[in-house]
């Protein structure tokens, strides 16, 4: 699926392809639209999920929500979600200063002016594409946890842990082992953990049960992660994407190094893409791994970099070779440029 970035944030005229399943890496410097751009197909792909729900059943957590809209009509649930998870994802209380969003493809549109002060100023057509936005995974398990204002996503994933959604235990052993594994090759000490639902997102290590209110910022990652999949899970087989910023966000470089296997697995197990903005050489250099190892195909991998051009940031499309090695990544230009600082001093 090819999509058009006519506008969002400080992207202009861009062009994105999604594949059928896989990864999708956006990297770029501060301030060029990369979060924005994945926080807003994210929202696209909760506010179908939920507003197509069949009877309702998954749109009901969020009754108090669109009640509390006088200018939503029931009839708009999918604007009201959209506009609900792109403003507060971002960290804009609805209604505040303006965003504007204006993407499209064969599947979806949207041309919004964000927060606004009614359905005038905001259209969305939702496709096919069900899913969720993670934004921040530390903060969207806080979210979870309620130590943040929920947004639909999480309303969505924890009605889904809360129901026992299975997980896929090729998926579930790939993510434990994000955060078992550096104990074990680097420190000899082998970790007996399991992520659990007890009234709310907690992880099991040993006998003692950590709730996730208490655990590190780097568990709540593992823990946001755990939660977006078995939302997804609980959405059933694609075609089904989901956005995350920096989900490196507070790991061990070791594991954030790891969790792109746990991303390969979802991909491959649940026929869902993931569009992903990272500023973490550790997590990139996991992706091509996981492609050199055959966990991701070299196609189901798809690489933009923002560019400045024009007067405004746009896309570029990287190669990938058949090893997943990036051709000219930024990060590859920032270790040159850092060495020849090195050799000139």
């Amino acid at each position: 699926m090819e999509v058009e970035v006519r506008e969002c944030g400080p992207l202009r005229g861009a062009r994105i392809e999604l594949p059928e399943r896989g990864l999708v890496l956006v990297m770029g410097p501060n301030l060029s639209g990369k979060s924005l751009l994945a926080s807003s197909l994210g929202a696209l792909a909760v506010a179908a999920a939920l507003s197509r729900a069949e009877g309702g059943r998954q749109l009901s957590p969020l009754a108090g929500w669109l009640e509390g809209w006088p200018a939503w009509p029931r009839g708009r649930a999918c604007e009201a979600v959209f506009a609900a998870e792109l403003c507060l994802a971002v960290g804009i209380e609805p209604w505040g200063p303006a965003l504007r969003v204006a993407l499209e493809s064969s599947d979806f549109a949207v041309d919004a002016v964000l927060p606004a002060a009614g359905p005038e100023a905001l259209s969305v057509r939702c496709g096919r594409v069900r899913g969720l936005n993670l934004s921040n995974p530390v903060r969207f398990a806080e979210r979870c946890c309620w130590r943040l204002r929920p947004t639909p996503s999480s309303l969505l994933a924890v009605a889904a842990a809360g129901g026992s959604a299975p997980l896929d235990p090729e998926v579930y052993s790939e993510l434990k082992g994000a955060l078992a594994r550096p104990w074990r090759e680097l420190g000899g000490v082998e970790l007996d953990l399991d992520f659990l639902w007890r009234g709310g997102p907690a992880v099991a290590v040993g006998g003692s049960v950590l709730p996730g209110a208490c655990a590190s910022s780097g568990v709540l990652n593992l823990m946001g992660h755990w939660l977006a999949f078995s939302a997804l899970s609980a959405l059933g087989r694609g075609p089904l994407l989901a956005s995350v910023e920096e989900p490196e966000a507070h790991l061990d470089p070791y594991a954030a190094y790891l969790l792109p296997r746990a991303y390969a697995r979802a991909a491959a197990r649940l026929g869902a893409v993931f569009v992903v903005a990272t500023h973490s050489e550790a997590f990139v250099k996991g992706v091509e791994d996981a492609v050199g190892e055959g966990l991701l195909g070299a196609g189901e991998l798809k690489v933009y970099e923002t560019v400045w051009r024009g007067g405004a940031f746009t896309l570029e499309e990287l190669k990938v070779g058949e090893d997943g090695a990036i051709e000219g990544s930024r990060f590859t230009r920032i270790a040159k440029l850092l060495l020849r600082k090195r050799l000139g001093a």
